[in-house]
């Protein structure tokens, strides 16, 4: 399927669908993303999954209230700005016992 789809990064395709057990075809129409766009999207899913795992282990399994920062990179303003959009709202964070 991704080769029939190769080059057609941005454009409308028409792809037709048949679900498993039925034999009805089902057209729909989606605007294929490029390998790069794809990468940032796997990437966004990892850091929320993480954020997410961070929560649960802290807050669900042992009652803490932690903050969590990732930062993709270390340099530049938007590193910059990276870390105060994240650090700020997790600054007060408490753990109690």
């Amino acid at each position: 399927m991704s080769y029939a789809l190769r080059g057609k990064a941005g454009r409308s395709v028409k792809i037709e669908l048949v679900r498993s057990g039925q034999g009805e075809r089902e057209a729909i129409i989606a605007v294929p993303i490029t390998n790069s766009a794809a990468d940032i999207l796997r990437y966004r899913a990892h850091e929320r999954k993480t954020r997410e795992n961070a929560k649960f282990e802290a807050m669900d399994k042992y009652g803490l209230d932690i903050g969590y920062i990732h930062l993709r990179d270390m340099s530049g303003a938007s590193a910059e700005d990276a870390f105060a959009r994240n650090f700020f709202p997790n600054a007060g964070k408490v753990s109690e016992p």
